[in-house]
């Protein structure tokens, strides 16, 4: 569905500037959402099998996974931190 722009649903895309496609904006964000959600899942599970870095928050003696959100990657106020100074 989110690739299939024309047609019979055939997945695809034809040229007619005469179609007005309609857009299913809840669909979007939720496939929007899966596509920014699913490979931080990935990647977490794979840097935790081997031990690797990944992003959480401690508070020095355990720490909670973290996966950001649509709404984190679109904010401005994004401070980079050194780990000397933490």
């Amino acid at each position: 569905k989110a690739f299939a722009v024309m047609g019979d649903g055939d997945g695809m895309v034809v040229h007619d500037a005469n179609h007005r496609p309609t857009v299913d904006l809840k669909f979007i964000q939720r496939a929007e959402s899966v596509f920014l959600i699913a490979p931080q899942f990935a990647t977490h599970l794979i840097a935790e099998k081997y031990n690797l870095p990944r992003i959480a928050f401690t508070d020095g003696s355990s720490h909670v996974p973290y996966i950001f959100s649509v709404e984190d990657t679109l904010s401005n106020d994004w401070q980079l931190v050194n780990e000397e100074d933490s």
